[in-house]
């Protein structure tokens, strides 16, 4: 065989062989991009700033630090329960609140001037907490001071108790 005879057999099968692997090379990448797509980002950003801004403050609140001091006044089990649960920086607190609002009675019922219900030691009002604490357990000291607990955690304070916001308790502390 000659080199030309060589020259026109090699071509032929060169062509083919680059055509299939071309129809290849094409599937791949089509099923690739079936899949994924490009993203172009902002490969730099500027941004410009005012020199000043005007923020809005947000309120200041201010503590009354009340010193707490206990003596042999815990004697009870629910006292001693209370003081458990808030822990010994809130017990006073919490302690003064329940003697203001119901003395410790689990029994004590207040219908107030618009109608609601405040029930148990905690005087929990009814029906504004119907979704979160019924009324029997509302009248048993100990579930209403974890449901007390749980508000008290919830709002971070005791406002929830009008000896707290009317400055009852502190008759009691």
């Amino acid at each position: 065989m000659t080199r030309k005879t060589k020259l026109y057999l090699i071509f032929p099968f060169s062509f083919i062989t680059a055509f299939i692997l071309t129809g290849i090379i094409t599937i791949k990448i089509s099923n690739f991009f079936d899949l994924h797509r490009l993203k172009f980002n902002q490969p730099v950003q500027i941004k410009l700033l005012t020199p000043v801004e005007v923020l809005k403050r947000e309120p200041e609140v201010i503590t009354q630090v009340i010193n707490i001091d206990y003596s042999d006044e815990i004697d009870t089990p629910i006292e001693k329960y209370i003081c458990e649960k808030f822990g010994l920086l809130d017990c006073k607190v919490a302690l003064a609140i329940v003697k203001a609002e119901s003395n410790f009675n689990e029994q004590a019922i207040h219908v107030n001037d618009n109608g609601t219900v405040d029930l148990g030691c905690w005087q929990i009002n009814f029906p504004t907490h119907k979704e979160t604490i019924s009324p029997k357990e509302a009248l048993d000291c100990y579930k209403a001071t974890d449901w007390a607990y749980e508000k008290y955690q919830r709002d971070g304070n005791f406002n929830a108790w009008v000896a707290f916001t009317n400055g009852k308790f502190k008759t009691h502390l």
